[in-house]
């Protein structure tokens, strides 16, 4: 059964100029945005994929072992060998855990080469903060929520590229509520 990965094998040296923005570079990018950018753009830095990718790869050198990470991080791996993504520019990267308020916020950004800007919003990660984060969203708001609106508001001042908002299961959410 084809996957995103076939799409990145199969069409990832297609440009974005040939082969418009669709679903799958959005599922993509929501994928992404699960890797640990800490040390490269936790800064405040801009790194394009092939550059996160090489900082993954000296960071952890035999992969990721979570299962679901791994597969995140070998997705990372293929667009970063690919014509498609290698040079597409990620920044403002946000990693925020806070056990005592029960909050897990994670989002970065994805820069076109049409200069539109892809704001990825992680869902739910390991921590004990996140998953409690996740319990308490089904009856009352979350500091995750609030921080999305503000991360999206500080794009929108940053620059009048257009913006488009996507996330995996929280991740979705955050984004939807955000916009």
């Amino acid at each position: 059964m084809p996957n995103i990965n076939h799409y990145i094998d199969g069409l990832g040296n297609e440009p974005f100029s040939e082969l418009a923005f669709n679903a799958l570079d959005s599922l993509a990018f929501t994928q992404i945005v699960y890797m640990p950018m800490e040390g490269l753009l936790d800064g405040g830095g801009t790194a394009t994929i092939a550059e996160l990718w090489a900082f993954l790869q000296k960071q952890y050198p035999d992969g990721l072992t979570d299962p679901f990470q791994r597969k995140r991080f070998d997705l990372t791996g293929r667009c970063a060998d690919t014509k498609r993504f290698a040079e597409l520019a990620v920044s403002d990267y946000v990693n925020h855990i806070d056990h005592e308020q029960e909050t897990q916020f994670c989002a970065c950004t994805f820069t076109l080469p049409d200069g539109s800007r892809y704001i990825a919003f992680r869902g739910t990660d390991l921590t004990l903060a996140g998953w409690k984060e996740d319990l308490n969203m089904s009856f009352k708001p979350v500091p995750a929520q609030a921080d999305a609106v503000a991360y999206v508001q500080r794009e929108v001042e940053a620059g009048a590229s257009p913006l488009m908002l996507g996330g995996h299961s929280k991740g979705g959410h955050l984004a939807l509520y955000a916009a």
